[in-house]
């Protein structure tokens, strides 16, 4: 069986290790990026009905290019998942 692909769209100053070692222990295959532009390149390269979740630091959802990232997710993706966190509160996404 192939593992999931999960995109962690994280700020620089987010606790990425314990958000990454959560989705990890859950058995994905995690691609930490830090921008929009990032998740789009590596979007690209996951292969069609791979990527499962895209969780987002809800910080950034404000940057240019996350309006455009969704829907081209949406369009080529349609049964991925979009799940906000917050990076102070991280443990929201355990429950």
């Amino acid at each position: 069986m192939e593992q999931c692909e999960v995109l962690l769209v994280h700020a620089l100053t987010s606790l990425l290790p314990a958000v990454k070692q959560q989705l990890e222990e859950y058995g994905f295959l995690v691609h930490p990026v830090t921008s929009w532009e990032e998740a789009e390149h590596i979007f690209a390269l996951i292969p069609a009905g791979r990527l499962k979740y895209v969780f987002g630091d809800v910080t950034l959802y404000h940057k240019t290019g996350w309006q455009q990232f969704v829907r081209r997710v949406q369009e080529v993706a349609t049964a991925t998942v979009f799940i906000g966190f917050h990076p102070q509160f991280p443990q929201n996404l355990y429950q």
